[in-house]
């Protein structure tokens, strides 16, 4: 999806130049809401689709010699690494980072601990949203000028199908509560 550069969140911004031009690598650009839907929909997985853009991005945006996907799964060992990045890009125009690296990073591995927790507490690992969504506002804003990304209140085909994907796994998962069935003692 092409951007829409005249829609801008904050008017004060207008006069400031996106990063965006037609020979840079493709921006890693997502409303914080379709983010939400995705991660959730997902399972947390798409969180590491989102990295490996960032990663992809940097990469040829830095002409390094990296691995994007090994980098993305490996989010325990370059996760700092990556807010870091995006931390320094949003700063290049300065623009006030609203958050910590290391503490982004800790929340995430905080809330993957908390995931493997048994009992009740298990289910807070299902805001683990939460954490990634001030590094891709400010990305956003690195590459837009709005916190928000663009206007962009479609998902395209393949974030669709995500979630047609994922509605169809949480109803698998909510059938599996209702029908009483222990993932845990499953004989795989």
């Amino acid at each position: 999806m092409e951007p829409d550069m005249h829609d801008y969140e904050n008017p004060e911004l207008q006069h400031q130049e996106p990063v965006l031009n037609h020979n840079a690598p493709k921006p890693v650009v997502i409303n914080p809401f379709h983010f939400t839907l995705l991660w959730l929909a997902t399972l947390g997985i798409y969180a590491i689709w989102w990295q490996y853009k960032c990663w992809k991005y940097f990469k040829e945006t830095e002409g390094e010699d990296t691995l994007p996907g090994v980098r993305a799964i490996l989010f325990l060992l370059f996760g700092i690494e990556l807010l870091e990045k995006i931390k320094l890009y949003c700063l290049e125009y300065e623009s006030e980072v609203s958050y910590s690296p290391i503490a982004v990073w800790a929340s995430v591995i905080g809330v993957n601990i908390i995931a493997h927790i048994r009992g009740p507490f298990r289910w807070l690992s299902i805001l683990g949203f939460i954490p990634f969504l001030f590094p891709v506002r400010e990305l956003n804003f690195y590459f837009t000028a709005n916190k928000n990304g663009y206007v962009n209140h479609k998902l395209n085909d393949r974030q669709i199908l995500l979630l047609v994907l994922g509605a169809m796994l949480w109803l698998m998962i909510i059938a599996s509560i209702y029908m009483g069935v222990d993932p845990n003692s499953a004989d795989l």
